[in-house]
């Protein structure tokens, strides 16, 4: 299921990401898992930000959208929660 929150800014939202695992997964996995396709099949499309960068330093990203790092998180053992920036 997913989630999308307008923020403060006119051309940049944030997407509320809700993942559902067959297996246990921990936050490490995840985020391991993510920066890995942003590298590989999702490569040019979702980018990944490390530099806890606000919404308006996404105005006009290349990205379909920007996985903010440090939000990613697990709940219970086969959930987690990924929050995203797009550009609209």
């Amino acid at each position: 299921t997913g989630l999308a929150i307008r923020v403060s800014t006119p051309n940049v939202s944030l997407v509320d990401l809700s993942l559902s695992f067959k297996k246990s997964v921990s936050k490490a996995s995840v985020q391991h898992a993510l920066k890995d396709a942003c590298k590989h099949a999702f490569k040019g499309v979702v980018g990944i930000d490390e530099e806890r960068l606000v919404s308006s330093d996404f105005i006009s990203s290349s990205f379909s959208a920007i996985v903010i790092d440090d939000q990613i998180m697990t709940i219970g053992e086969k959930n987690a929660k990924v929050l995203a920036w797009y550009d609209n």
